[in-house]
């Protein structure tokens, strides 16, 4: 696969592309890199059998009411049963991946150089087009706060810091887990956990700031050049808040629109991460079924990690 350094540049810009890699009509990005062959050998990932569910409850966090509201549940009582329906559900208002239809470059448009035009009148990048083939290969969990901890640095996760590349690379290291061609990465930031943690009141003052993966191009080629298929993490929004894009660009446009790589944002990792600092084991089994929805942008990830 092209290095990252390598990929041509849109024009008149020094961000890199990458919709020529995976063939004309491209849909998939790089979960292109999730080939049949590295399904089958991220079951080599199970050995114990335990079983992570990465999603939130469809309610929480609760951290955008202003602009992503909680749905309003209602139940339909009749006399043989129920049935029920949600009133104003945002896609992304939980756990979510960001599909590719969610962030243009600019006028240059959406992944592959698409147009608006062209995603209106028809199924093109699509939410049910990942959830026809589904998200499943091996994971790996980045655990910066404990990485942190271990080196005797205070990580406070309700403060922006960046998470640029060098960090990275020492924790991969330190946890002795190797990233392969196809992964699924999980990036742990502490975030979510502290802020479910606050009291109501506070909450209800806004999401204030988190850490979360440097905005730099740098951290774009990271991504592309360990062959990541996909990245999710567990802050609001992969990259630190609250976004400073005229100093530091906005990673959501280096890596959705122009390399084709799905984000996901507020997963849950406490569990899952208890349970690999408990064996040292950082690999696991990745599944997710995004909701099937035609011309879908957003959606919950329906995700699993299986250790």
């Amino acid at each position: 696969m092209t290095r990252f350094e390598e990929l041509p540049t849109v024009p008149g810009t020094e961000e890199r592309h990458a919709w020529a890699q995976f063939g004309d009509g491209d849909e998939f990005g790089t979960l292109n890199k999730i080939t049949p062959q590295k399904t089958a050998s991220a079951a080599a990932s199970i050995r114990t059998g335990r079983v992570f569910a990465l999603s939130l409850p469809l309610n929480a966090p609760d951290a955008a009411p202003d602009t992503r509201p909680v749905y309003t549940h209602r139940v339909i009582k009749e006399r043989n049963g129920r049935d029920d329906s949600l009133d104003g559900f945002f896609m992304s208002a939980s756990s979510q991946w960001d599909g590719l239809r969610h962030v243009r470059y600019k006028q240059f448009g959406y992944y592959g150089g698409r147009e608006d035009d062209e995603l209106d009148s028809s199924g093109v990048l699509g939410m049910d087009r990942v959830a026809g083939r589904g998200i499943v290969s091996r994971a790996v969990l980045v655990d910066i706060p404990r990485f942190m901890t271990h080196q005797g640095v205070e990580w406070n996760p309700l403060v922006r810091h960046k998470i640029d590349s060098r960090l990275l690379d020492e924790c991969v290291e330190w946890q002795g887990c190797p990233i392969l061609e196809g992964d699924v990465l999980l990036l742990r930031t502490g975030w979510l956990a502290a802020w479910m943690a606050l009291p109501d009141a506070v909450r209800a003052q806004g999401r204030g700031e988190n850490p979360g993966l440097d905005p730099d191009r740098s951290s774009a080629a990271w991504l592309w050049n360990r062959g990541i298929s996909a990245i999710a993490c567990d802050n609001m929004a992969v990259e630190p808040l609250p976004l400073k894009p005229k100093e530091e660009g906005f990673l959501h446009f280096r890596i959705l629109p122009l390399l084709g790589m799905m984000m996901g944002e507020q997963f849950d990792f406490e569990g899952l991460a208890e349970d690999c600092s408990r064996d040292r084991v950082y690999d696991s089994f990745f599944t997710s079924s995004p909701l099937r929805i035609p011309h879908g942008v957003c959606s919950p990830p329906n995700a699993l990690a299986i250790k």
